[in-house]
């Protein structure tokens, strides 16, 4: 059929998703199982997935590359799959895993090289769940990058696409706009990413989407405020530092890849991305065994004492943050005296600010429904912050949501078929 606009709708239901990450991906990726037609826009340069990233940083003028994971640093995985429903989004999630790990896009982080790492050196592996069982830890063979790059594959995205207002054409269908670019025309709108440009976005929609904008609204701290009405999305920022040490940096035992960092204030977490990922960050072979890759993540704490516009963040500030967090590493280690001043001399850096880094409230909304649906409007909203920060749950929301626009679709075809007229 010809919407309103004179561009065309698609008669299997044809899908705009606001946001390229894991959840708007996973949902894109349902629908088309559905048979539907999905377009995803995403303000992404390079590649999809949002905060399921990696970086390369260029070293010695650019003859060596190395790639950072500087967000997700990895997935959580049960040790073997129970089937509890063939149609569940936890179902589907993980037989995308099952293929990925198939076709080598993810493998097993040996758990013995992950843990828990305490102010002064004191290293610990990962710990069992209440059962006995470890639970495995999944990760890119290509880096993070991979596991979005794998879901993205026969997804049409356009990008980088910004889009700026949304409204309902009389007919019910949504039309979006590129600033004054007109877009298209659909039958269904997703919003996949959170923050306040997705509130705004709902804002621009107009008064029926009143509800669904009061639940975007978003607020921003290191410490989850309660007690507020209309119930809030809260978000927390993390400083993500990548570094290029000439070391050897001292550890407390070589089987330290990875761990969650605890007594030391500014920081959450650190990973070795050479031994994590495979890749040699030495000048030649004389250099073998000393420079190390290391991903420094601070706490959401030391984010918002230190919070600048993440766009531009001040060159005194990048070097304040960088010299801080670099102090806090050699603390947590226990490494603090001049005897070490070597081994932590930087041979190149960069800084990353996640102004909205991970989301620290969880939605009123069911296990079993975590997304939003407005059925009079046929716009609905996913994100990891329905369930928890974390890929499996951006996944499941996402997965959720496109098997209910799937349901709602084909009533309504039927509805339509039978003479019913109208949008249900």
């Amino acid at each position: 059929m010809v919407a309103s606009g004179g561009k065309k709708s698609s008669p299997s239901g044809r899908v705009a998703i606001v946001g390229a990450g894991i959840s708007g991906l996973a949902c894109a990726k349902e629908l088309q199982a559905h048979g539907m037609d999905v377009l995803l826009f995403d303000t992404g340069r390079l590649h999809p997935g949002g905060r399921c990233s990696s970086k390369m940083l260029k070293v010695d003028g650019g003859k060596t590359q190395v790639l950072f994971d500087h967000s997700a640093q990895f997935l959580s995985a049960p040790s073997s799959y129970v089937s509890t429903s063939p149609s569940s989004p936890s179902d589907t999630w993980n037989k995308w895993v099952c293929e990925m790990e198939c076709d080598g896009i993810l493998r097993e982080w040996d758990s013995q090289r992950i843990g828990t790492l305490s102010r002064g050196g004191v290293f610990s592996p990962r710990a069992t769940d209440s059962g006995g069982v470890q639970p495995r830890a999944l990760i890119g063979s290509g880096g993070m990058r991979a596991i979005p790059a794998y879901m993205a594959r026969n997804l049409e995205i356009d990008r980088p696409k910004w889009v700026s207002k949304a409204r309902q054409n009389k007919d019910g269908t949504w039309r979006l706009w590129h600033y004054q670019e007109e877009l298209d025309d659909f039958d269904y709108l997703v919003v996949a990413h959170n923050g306040k440009c997705a509130a705004r976005l709902m804002k621009s929609a107009g008064p029926a989407l009143a509800p669904v904008a009061r639940l975007l609204e978003t607020k921003f701290g290191a410490n989850l405020r309660r007690g507020s009405t209309p119930r809030f999305m809260q978000l927390c920022s993390l400083y993500v530092l990548m570094v290029v040490l000439d070391g050897p940096v001292p550890l407390p035992t070589p089987n330290l890849e990875g761990a969650f960092v605890e007594g030391v204030p500014a920081l959450s977490w650190v990973a070795d991305q050479g031994a994590k990922l495979g890749q040699s960050v030495e000048k030649g072979p004389e250099n073998e065994g000393t420079r190390r890759a290391w991903v420094i993540v601070s706490s959401p704490t030391f984010a918002e004492e230190h919070k600048v516009p993440q766009e531009n963040i001040p060159i005194e500030t990048a070097a304040e943050v960088t010299c801080l967090l670099l102090q806090a590493f050699r603390l947590a280690l226990g490494k603090e005296g001049q005897e070490y001043d070597a081994a932590f001399k930087v041979s190149t850096s960069a800084l990353q600010l996640w102004g909205a880094g991970n989301p620290i409230s969880v939605a009123d909304v069911s296990e079993e429904t975590p997304f939003i649906f407005q059925a009079s409007t046929g716009c609905g909203v996913c994100g990891d912050w329905m369930l928890a920060p974390s890929i499996p749950a951006a996944a499941r929301s996402g997965i959720a949501l496109a098997k209910h626009i799937a349901d709602h679709h084909k009533a309504k075809k039927i509805l339509h078929e039978g003479g019913g007229g109208g949008r249900s």
